[in-house]
């Protein structure tokens, strides 16, 4: 269980989907909902929108400097309590940018929101996705909408 995110077309024909990409969610609530996104509602995006969020997305690869460190892989329960797993990986060096352009989201079940090599990964995800909508759909004919459960 967690944040599932999709756009479609009218007729419901999904064309992208993500799985706690919550910086996407994020975005998506602040540009095309007003700041106030609801559990599974359909939400109009513009071509322009999803223009705007690729270009987002690459200005925020482009100023993100990934290194080696700790990134954080869940959680275990003990005695002791919750205790953070991490394992090596790559970490955003000054997330700042990313802070600032795609700031990541928490929620119940909404995944991580560390500015690490997953974070990257959904970005670069996002950008595909994108040009694959604006590469093969007639917005002449077809509404987006994007839609978000959790």
């Amino acid at each position: 269980m967690g944040l599932d995110m999709y756009l479609f077309k009218v007729k419901r024909e999904e064309v992208a989907y993500w799985r706690k990409a919550n910086a996407i969610h994020a975005w998506f609530e602040n540009n095309v909902a007003d700041g106030n996104l609801e559990n599974c509602k359909d939400y109009y995006v513009s071509k322009e929108d999803l223009i705007k969020l690729r270009d987002t997305c690459k200005e925020v690869i482009n100023k993100s400097n990934l290194v080696y460190g700790m990134v954080k892989n869940g959680e275990q329960l003990t005695q002791a309590g919750w205790k953070q797993l991490y394992e090596t990986g790559k970490v955003i060096e000054d997330p700042s940018v990313a802070q600032e352009l795609l700031p990541t989201q928490s929620g119940f079940f909404f995944g991580g929101t560390d500015y690490n090599q997953y974070y990257i990964n959904d970005l670069e995800e996002t950008i595909e996705q994108i040009n694959n909508i604006l590469d093969t759909v007639d917005f002449e004919k077809y509404d987006i909408v994007y839609n978000a459960w959790w």
